[in-house]
Formats: structure tokens, C-alpha cells, sequence
């Protein structure tokens, strides 16, 4: 839920914060694989 949120307002977050396209990417990338990361070593137990 909190991606679609968070991709909702990309764009007024990223005018807010005067944040690129590309920047916003590598921000939401980021995210993903951070948490993707997460998943897994919590996956273990």
C-alpha cells in the first residue's frame, strides 16, 4: 500500500524536493531492493 501511495505523490514530491526523474528512480529503487533484501533474511525463520 505504501508504494502506490508513495507513487501517487512522486510528483509532487519530487517538485517539492526539486528531485529528477532519474533521482526519484534511484530513491524508489532504493526502496524495493532494500526491502526485497529484507524479505528474504526474513524468510529464514
Amino acid at each position: 500500500m505504501d508504494q502506490s501511495n508513495t507513487s501517487i505523490t512522486a510528483f509532487a514530491i519530487s517538485k517539492h524536493l526539486a528531485l529528477s526523474s532519474v533521482q526519484m528512480g534511484l530513491i524508489f529503487s532504493a526502496f524495493v531492493w532494500t526491502y526485497a533484501g529484507l524479505q528474504i533474511l526474513g524468510d529464514t525463520g
